[in-house]
């Protein structure tokens, strides 16, 4: 392999590690406010209405790649449980 080569095999590689890490961090990062207002929900201190809406709230700092319906439906089933 020539140096040119060499330097596009590191560069595809140090993206994949950073693919990698980022991708381990986001799954590894707790998710304080979402387990903050399962908490809640758990306790009955919002009704089912207010819940959907906060855990909506929170989820969308969360999860910002997900529409709102998935983002719902996470919540829902969280405060649900």
């Amino acid at each position: 392999m020539d140096n040119q080569e060499k330097a596009l095999s590191w560069f595809l590689l140090s993206i994949l590690v950073v693919i990698i890490i980022i991708s381990v961090w986001y799954w590894v990062t707790p998710n304080e406010p979402y387990v903050i207002k399962v908490e809640y929900c758990q306790l009955g201190e919002l009704d089912l209405e207010v819940a959907q809406t906060v855990c909506v709230q929170s989820c969308t700092t969360q999860f910002p790649f997900n529409d709102n319906y998935d983002k719902l439906k996470v919540c829902y089933q969280a405060c649900k449980s």
